[in-house]
């Protein structure tokens, strides 16, 4: 690797853009759907010193489990003691982007024009939010992942082909007296998010929140048993009821119940081999019911580059634990890069969470 050509204005400008990029992502907790980050309010930021899983655990010292699984197979997961057991290690994420021997062509003409310092530092550094958001973006989607199925996936950069799956020991899912999807007359959301609510008590914890997809929670609200309850606490009672709405259902639930809804509609893009693909994080038809506003924590540990840094890259850190970097390359022909790379991973405390299926009925 070989330092940048723009080198002076890497070193001035690389740690201050990544700065920038950080307080920005940690800006969008609460603003639109698909830019929020709920693993930065959910999950508290933890050290690691070790690296490995056995020193990661949640706030009650349950130990995190890890399984080895073939990435894209067509053959389902097997109990987990059918899997190979991965040896522990906190997993790393990482990604590059480029700028190609025609880009930098154009870098260098725009460098020699006088008064356009602004326009060459905004091209040079412009892959720099990308790659510190496409770590977010993948902890976002391993939060939610796990948060509506116990299990979270990410692909293993030490075996190409395999991926890491994590199993946080959750609770048993529920299933639900009838399907809310299929059968709205006949299904009963209330009482079958109460039982799990008996369940919670039995255990000492509260359910404070349901967090589900819009789909789910439209199929709750539809149901005749939603739409009851809703108008008793509007003080309605003619023959036909009428639709509900969203602050509606959720101030009715919190009067009577002390739970609010929240409606989970997050897309996360990952890309392999140069395609995009569009993801839907949250699990179809499932129902997290939690306890606590803080379910777990993000856990890191140190990147062995942070440590141990290659000569002609520059490097800025960006939260504590991503390690953004730019440097050149030769060959095959000459390339700018910007990468980044981060040893961390959520770990979402499995006491206190009560997942309900709501696509399977109780047989």
């Amino acid at each position: 690797m070989e330092p940048s050509l723009y080198l002076e204005l890497v070193r001035d400008n690389f740690a201050t853009f990544a700065g920038r990029v950080v307080q920005n992502l940690n800006g969008t907790i609460n603003t639109a759907v698909n830019s929020g980050y709920r693993h930065l309010t959910m999950l508290t930021k933890v050290f690691s010193a070790t690296l490995k899983w056995q020193s990661i655990t949640n706030s009650n010292n349950v130990a995190v489990a890890a399984d080895i699984i073939a990435m894209d197979s067509e053959i389902p997961l097997k109990t987990r003691g059918s899997l190979g057991g991965a040896q522990g290690d906190v997993p790393k994420v990482a990604m590059k982007k480029w700028l190609n021997e025609k880009q930098m062509s154009d870098l260098g003409i725009i460098s020699r024009i006088p008064g356009q310092t602004n326009q060459l530092i905004s091209l040079l550094f412009q892959d720099t939010p990308m790659v510190i958001k496409g770590v977010y973006e993948r902890n976002e989607y391993m939060f939610l992942e796990a948060l509506s199925t116990g299990f979270a996936t990410m692909t293993d950069p030490e075996n190409i082909g395999l991926g890491i799956r994590v199993n946080y020991n959750f609770n048993a899912t529920a299933t639900v007296f009838d399907e809310w999807v299929a059968n709205p007359t006949t299904a009963v959301p209330l009482t079958d998010m109460a039982a799990v609510q008996a369940t919670a008590e039995a255990a000492g914890y509260s359910i404070i929140r349901w967090m589900m997809d819009r789909a789910t929670f439209n199929a709750m609200i539809a149901t005749n048993q939603v739409k009851q309850e809703v108008a008793a606490a509007l003080g309605f009672f003619g023959a036909t009821i009428p639709g509900v709405t969203f602050s509606q259902v959720n101030n009715a639930l919190q009067d009577k119940y002390g739970w609010s809804i929240e409606i989970v509609e997050r897309k996360v893009i990952t890309e392999k081999d140069g395609v995009q693909t569009v993801r839907t994080p949250w699990a179809a038809g499932q129902v997290a019911g939690i306890s606590t506003p803080i379910v777990g924590s993000l856990t890191w540990s140190r990147c062995v580059e942070m440590d141990h840094p290659v000569g002609g890259v520059t490097y800025a850190t960006a939260n504590d634990y991503i390690l953004a970097s730019k440097y050149r390359k030769n060959e095959p022909s000459i390339s700018e890069w910007t990468a980044s790379q981060a040893m961390v991973i959520p770990v979402v405390d499995a006491t206190g969470i009560y997942l309900i299926d709501t696509l399977t009925a109780t047989a």
